[in-house]
Protein backbone atom coordinates (compact mmCIF):
# COMPACT_ATOMS: atom_id res chain seq x y z
CA UNK A 1 0.00 0.00 0.00
CA UNK A 2 1.48 3.27 -0.62
CA UNK A 3 1.97 5.92 1.88
CA UNK A 4 3.07 9.20 2.03
CA UNK A 5 6.21 8.88 4.20
CA UNK A 6 8.10 12.33 4.21
CA UNK A 7 7.39 16.10 3.28
CA UNK A 8 8.49 19.29 2.68
CA UNK A 9 6.58 22.29 3.27
CA UNK A 10 9.49 24.71 2.70
CA UNK A 11 10.47 23.17 -0.92
CA UNK A 12 11.19 26.18 -3.28
CA UNK A 13 10.15 24.38 -6.40
CA UNK A 14 7.26 26.31 -6.93
CA UNK A 15 8.66 29.20 -5.05
CA UNK A 16 9.88 29.64 -0.94
CA UNK A 17 7.82 27.81 1.13
CA UNK A 18 5.74 26.53 -1.59
CA UNK A 19 6.11 22.78 -0.20
CA UNK A 20 6.33 19.47 -1.78
CA UNK A 21 5.47 15.91 -0.44
CA UNK A 22 7.30 12.61 -0.97
CA UNK A 23 5.59 9.18 -1.41
CA UNK A 24 7.13 5.96 -0.75
CA UNK A 25 5.67 2.28 -1.88
CA UNK A 26 6.06 -0.14 1.16
CA UNK A 27 6.71 -3.85 0.89
CA UNK A 28 6.64 -7.25 2.94
CA UNK A 29 9.81 -6.22 4.08
CA UNK A 30 9.05 -2.49 4.97
CA UNK A 31 9.45 0.90 2.98
CA UNK A 32 11.59 0.75 -0.55
CA UNK A 33 14.04 3.57 -0.84
CA UNK A 34 13.86 3.27 -4.61
CA UNK A 35 10.40 3.71 -4.80
CA UNK A 36 10.48 7.55 -3.66
CA UNK A 37 8.20 9.76 -5.72
CA UNK A 38 8.00 13.27 -5.35
CA UNK A 39 4.53 15.08 -5.00
CA UNK A 40 4.10 18.87 -6.23
CA UNK A 41 0.78 20.76 -7.04
CA UNK A 42 -0.04 21.49 -10.27
CA UNK A 43 -0.96 25.15 -9.20
CA UNK A 44 1.43 25.39 -6.43
CA UNK A 45 2.60 28.76 -5.75
CA UNK A 46 4.97 30.70 -3.38
CA UNK A 47 4.12 29.91 0.38
CA UNK A 48 1.05 27.66 -0.41
CA UNK A 49 3.19 25.03 2.68
CA UNK A 50 2.19 22.44 0.56
CA UNK A 51 2.63 19.42 2.47
CA UNK A 52 1.73 20.75 6.02
CA UNK A 53 -0.83 18.42 5.99
CA UNK A 54 -1.45 14.47 4.39
CA UNK A 55 -3.47 11.79 5.36
CA UNK A 56 -4.64 8.59 3.36
CA UNK A 57 -8.42 8.32 2.95
CA UNK A 58 -9.32 4.89 2.65
CA UNK A 59 -9.95 2.90 -1.15
CA UNK A 60 -12.91 5.71 -2.20
CA UNK A 61 -13.07 4.56 -6.12
CA UNK A 62 -13.21 0.70 -5.13
CA UNK A 63 -10.31 -0.63 -6.90
CA UNK A 64 -8.11 -1.90 -4.06
CA UNK A 65 -5.73 1.06 -3.23
CA UNK A 66 -6.19 3.36 -0.88
CA UNK A 67 -6.68 7.17 -2.37
CA UNK A 68 -3.69 10.43 -0.46
CA UNK A 69 -4.57 13.47 0.71
CA UNK A 70 -2.17 16.47 0.93
CA UNK A 71 -3.06 19.74 2.46
CA UNK A 72 -1.69 23.19 1.44
CA UNK A 73 -2.62 25.44 4.67
CA UNK A 74 -1.48 28.77 3.00
CA UNK A 75 -2.98 28.02 -0.34
CA UNK A 76 -5.18 31.60 -1.10
CA UNK A 77 -6.61 30.62 -4.89
CA UNK A 78 -10.06 31.75 -3.16
CA UNK A 79 -8.64 34.08 -0.60
CA UNK A 80 -5.63 34.85 1.27
CA UNK A 81 -4.41 31.97 2.94
CA UNK A 82 -7.70 29.80 2.27
CA UNK A 83 -6.10 26.43 2.01
CA UNK A 84 -6.31 23.36 -0.33
CA UNK A 85 -6.67 19.67 0.01
CA UNK A 86 -5.05 17.43 -2.73
CA UNK A 87 -6.55 14.37 -3.49
CA UNK A 88 -4.38 11.45 -4.95
CA UNK A 89 -5.48 8.35 -6.23
CA UNK A 90 -3.90 5.60 -5.17
CA UNK A 91 -2.33 2.94 -7.01
CA UNK A 92 -0.05 0.25 -7.77
CA UNK A 93 4.07 0.70 -8.39
CA UNK A 94 5.26 -1.67 -10.81
CA UNK A 95 8.82 -2.30 -9.02
CA UNK A 96 10.32 -4.97 -11.73
CA UNK A 97 9.17 -2.61 -14.05
CA UNK A 98 7.71 -5.60 -16.15
CA UNK A 99 4.44 -3.62 -17.07
CA UNK A 100 2.56 -5.34 -14.15
CA UNK A 101 1.88 -4.65 -10.31
CA UNK A 102 -0.15 -5.45 -7.24
CA UNK A 103 -2.42 -8.26 -7.51
CA UNK A 104 -1.54 -8.31 -11.57
CA UNK A 105 2.04 -9.20 -10.77
CA UNK A 106 2.59 -12.41 -9.01
CA UNK A 107 6.29 -10.85 -7.90
CA UNK A 108 6.88 -7.44 -8.32
CA UNK A 109 9.94 -7.85 -6.94
CA UNK A 110 10.91 -10.27 -10.55
CA UNK A 111 10.36 -8.98 -13.63
CA UNK A 112 10.70 -12.50 -15.15
CA UNK A 113 7.52 -13.45 -13.21
CA UNK A 114 4.21 -12.17 -14.94
CA UNK A 115 1.04 -11.95 -13.75
CA UNK A 116 -1.39 -14.78 -12.43
CA UNK A 117 -2.80 -17.05 -15.45
CA UNK A 118 -5.99 -18.80 -16.38
CA UNK A 119 -6.16 -22.36 -15.43
CA UNK A 120 -9.52 -24.94 -16.48
CA UNK A 121 -10.12 -27.81 -14.98
CA UNK A 122 -8.77 -31.02 -16.14
CA UNK A 123 -11.21 -34.14 -15.15
CA UNK A 124 -10.13 -36.88 -17.89
CA UNK A 125 -6.66 -35.91 -17.32
CA UNK A 126 -6.19 -36.51 -20.98
CA UNK A 127 -4.03 -32.95 -20.30
CA UNK A 128 -7.17 -30.80 -22.16
CA UNK A 129 -9.09 -28.77 -20.09
CA UNK A 130 -12.59 -27.77 -20.09
CA UNK A 131 -13.48 -24.33 -21.35
CA UNK A 132 -16.65 -24.26 -19.34
CA UNK A 133 -14.88 -23.08 -15.83
CA UNK A 134 -11.57 -21.41 -15.29
CA UNK A 135 -9.27 -20.12 -12.38
CA UNK A 136 -7.23 -17.09 -12.37
CA UNK A 137 -4.13 -18.10 -10.14
CA UNK A 138 -0.50 -17.33 -9.99
CA UNK A 139 0.17 -20.94 -9.48
CA UNK A 140 -1.19 -23.79 -11.06
CA UNK A 141 -3.98 -25.68 -9.00
CA UNK A 142 -3.89 -29.15 -9.13
CA UNK A 143 -5.81 -31.13 -11.99
CA UNK A 144 -5.70 -28.28 -14.08
CA UNK A 145 -4.20 -27.18 -17.52
CA UNK A 146 -3.61 -23.87 -19.19
CA UNK A 147 -5.23 -24.92 -22.32
CA UNK A 148 -8.98 -25.22 -22.82
CA UNK A 149 -9.41 -27.74 -25.49
CA UNK A 150 -11.84 -30.34 -24.39
CA UNK A 151 -15.21 -30.39 -25.70
CA UNK A 152 -15.85 -33.40 -23.27
CA UNK A 153 -13.70 -33.67 -19.83
CA UNK A 154 -15.56 -36.98 -19.10
CA UNK A 155 -13.47 -38.77 -22.02
CA UNK A 156 -9.49 -38.76 -21.86
CA UNK A 157 -10.23 -39.80 -25.75
CA UNK A 158 -11.90 -36.88 -26.90
CA UNK A 159 -10.29 -33.39 -27.16
CA UNK A 160 -9.12 -30.95 -30.03
CA UNK A 161 -6.47 -32.75 -31.70
CA UNK A 162 -7.55 -36.71 -30.97
CA UNK A 163 -8.20 -39.30 -33.26
CA UNK A 164 -11.09 -39.52 -34.90
CA UNK A 165 -13.08 -42.91 -34.32
CA UNK A 166 -16.17 -44.76 -35.54
CA UNK A 167 -17.79 -44.46 -32.50
CA UNK A 168 -20.82 -41.77 -33.33
CA UNK A 169 -19.11 -39.12 -31.27
CA UNK A 170 -16.95 -36.02 -31.84
CA UNK A 171 -13.33 -37.08 -30.62
CA UNK A 172 -11.38 -34.47 -32.04
CA UNK A 173 -13.92 -31.26 -31.16
CA UNK A 174 -14.39 -30.13 -34.75
CA UNK A 175 -18.21 -29.99 -34.97
CA UNK A 176 -18.50 -33.51 -37.05
CA UNK A 177 -18.34 -37.11 -36.08
CA UNK A 178 -16.83 -40.10 -37.82
CA UNK A 179 -14.90 -38.22 -40.32
CA UNK A 180 -11.65 -39.94 -41.42
CA UNK A 181 -11.65 -42.19 -38.63
CA UNK A 182 -8.55 -44.41 -37.99
CA UNK A 183 -10.77 -47.38 -37.22
CA UNK A 184 -13.38 -47.59 -40.26
CA UNK A 185 -15.03 -51.17 -41.87
CA UNK A 186 -14.48 -52.17 -45.22
CA UNK A 187 -17.98 -52.52 -47.63
CA UNK A 188 -18.44 -53.88 -50.95
CA UNK A 189 -20.61 -52.50 -53.66
CA UNK A 190 -23.92 -54.36 -54.21
CA UNK A 191 -24.86 -53.42 -57.79
CA UNK A 192 -27.88 -56.18 -58.07
CA UNK A 193 -29.04 -55.57 -54.43
CA UNK A 194 -29.02 -59.08 -53.33
CA UNK A 195 -27.15 -58.46 -50.09
CA UNK A 196 -23.66 -59.95 -51.59
CA UNK A 197 -20.73 -57.63 -52.67
CA UNK A 198 -18.46 -57.43 -55.21
CA UNK A 199 -14.80 -58.69 -53.67
CA UNK A 200 -13.21 -56.39 -56.33
CA UNK A 201 -15.16 -53.45 -55.46
CA UNK A 202 -14.50 -51.69 -52.13
CA UNK A 203 -15.02 -48.37 -50.16
CA UNK A 204 -13.77 -47.86 -46.39
CA UNK A 205 -16.14 -46.14 -44.10
CA UNK A 206 -17.82 -46.36 -40.59
CA UNK A 207 -21.49 -47.35 -41.79
CA UNK A 208 -22.68 -49.32 -44.98
CA UNK A 209 -23.09 -46.28 -47.74
CA UNK A 210 -25.81 -46.70 -50.21
CA UNK A 211 -25.58 -49.77 -52.70
CA UNK A 212 -23.07 -51.29 -50.30
CA UNK A 213 -23.68 -54.50 -48.24
CA UNK A 214 -21.89 -55.21 -45.08
CA UNK A 215 -18.34 -56.64 -44.57
CA UNK A 216 -19.02 -59.74 -42.95
CA UNK A 217 -21.43 -60.92 -45.91
CA UNK A 218 -19.52 -63.62 -48.24
CA UNK A 219 -18.17 -62.21 -51.85
CA UNK A 220 -20.88 -62.25 -54.76
CA UNK A 221 -19.55 -64.12 -57.72
CA UNK A 222 -22.06 -61.93 -59.76
CA UNK A 223 -22.96 -58.75 -59.15
CA UNK A 224 -24.54 -58.25 -62.09
CA UNK A 225 -27.42 -61.14 -60.91
CA UNK A 226 -29.92 -60.54 -58.08
CA UNK A 227 -30.59 -64.34 -58.37
CA UNK A 228 -26.60 -65.58 -58.33
CA UNK A 229 -24.85 -65.23 -54.81
CA UNK A 230 -23.70 -67.77 -52.23
CA UNK A 231 -26.16 -70.07 -51.27
CA UNK A 232 -28.55 -69.28 -53.82
CA UNK A 233 -30.89 -72.28 -55.00
CA UNK A 234 -29.19 -74.30 -58.02
CA UNK A 235 -31.13 -74.91 -61.28
CA UNK A 236 -29.46 -77.67 -62.78
CA UNK A 237 -28.19 -77.87 -66.29
CA UNK A 238 -29.15 -74.03 -67.23
CA UNK A 239 -25.10 -73.05 -67.28
CA UNK A 240 -25.18 -70.70 -64.52
CA UNK A 241 -23.51 -71.42 -60.99
CA UNK A 242 -26.26 -69.87 -59.16
CA UNK A 243 -24.58 -70.74 -55.60
CA UNK A 244 -21.11 -69.49 -56.40
CA UNK A 245 -19.52 -72.45 -55.36
CA UNK A 246 -17.78 -72.89 -58.90
CA UNK A 247 -19.76 -75.46 -60.99
CA UNK A 248 -23.44 -75.63 -62.56
CA UNK A 249 -25.53 -78.66 -60.77
CA UNK A 250 -25.85 -81.48 -63.74
CA UNK A 251 -29.27 -82.73 -62.05
CA UNK A 252 -32.21 -81.03 -60.97
CA UNK A 253 -32.35 -82.21 -57.29
CA UNK A 254 -36.13 -82.18 -57.32
CA UNK A 255 -36.92 -84.54 -60.16
CA UNK A 256 -34.77 -87.72 -57.94
CA UNK A 257 -36.54 -90.31 -57.17
CA UNK A 258 -36.60 -91.32 -53.19
CA UNK A 259 -37.65 -95.33 -53.91
CA UNK A 260 -34.67 -97.11 -54.98
CA UNK A 261 -36.70 -100.70 -55.86
CA UNK A 262 -39.52 -98.90 -57.83
CA UNK A 263 -40.50 -100.76 -60.90
CA UNK A 264 -38.17 -103.47 -59.99
CA UNK A 265 -39.37 -107.99 -60.23
CA UNK A 266 -39.45 -108.85 -56.71
CA UNK A 267 -39.74 -111.96 -54.95
CA UNK A 268 -42.67 -112.50 -52.57
CA UNK A 269 -40.61 -111.35 -49.77
CA UNK A 270 -39.53 -107.83 -51.20
CA UNK A 271 -36.10 -109.33 -52.50
CA UNK A 272 -35.08 -108.38 -55.97
CA UNK A 273 -35.35 -111.62 -58.35
CA UNK A 274 -32.35 -110.89 -60.87
CA UNK A 275 -32.79 -111.01 -64.61
CA UNK A 276 -33.95 -114.50 -65.03
CA UNK A 277 -36.34 -114.45 -62.14
CA UNK A 278 -38.08 -110.87 -64.23
CA UNK A 279 -38.05 -113.13 -67.51
CA UNK A 280 -40.20 -116.03 -65.70
CA UNK A 281 -41.72 -113.79 -64.07
CA UNK A 282 -43.26 -112.01 -67.51
CA UNK A 283 -43.38 -115.31 -69.03
CA UNK A 284 -46.29 -116.69 -66.42
CA UNK A 285 -47.87 -113.26 -66.63
CA UNK A 286 -48.22 -113.54 -70.34
CA UNK A 287 -49.58 -117.32 -70.20
CA UNK A 288 -52.34 -115.68 -68.04
CA UNK A 289 -53.58 -113.46 -69.97
CA UNK A 290 -53.71 -115.78 -73.03
CA UNK A 291 -55.88 -118.10 -70.81
CA UNK A 292 -57.93 -115.43 -69.76
CA UNK A 293 -58.51 -113.46 -72.83
CA UNK A 294 -58.65 -116.33 -75.60
CA UNK A 295 -61.05 -117.96 -77.36
CA UNK A 296 -63.36 -120.53 -76.10
CA UNK A 297 -61.58 -124.20 -76.17
CA UNK A 298 -58.31 -122.78 -76.65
Amino acid sequence: MPGVKALNFLCSTNGFSSGAAYLYYGSASGIVPRSEVKLLPSDGDVGDSYGTGLSTAGDLDGDGYDEILVGAWADDDIGADSGAIYLYQGTCRDQDEDGLCGEADCDDGDAAVAGPATWYPDSDGDGHGSSADSIVACDQPSDTVSTPTDCDDTDPFTHVGAEERCDEEDNDCDGSTDEEAIDPSIFYADADGDGYGDPDSSTSACTAPSGYASPSSQPDCDDTEIGVFPGAVEIAGDGIDQDCDGVDSAEDPSQETSGKDEGCACASGGRPLGLWGSLLVGLAGWRRRRETSGPAGL
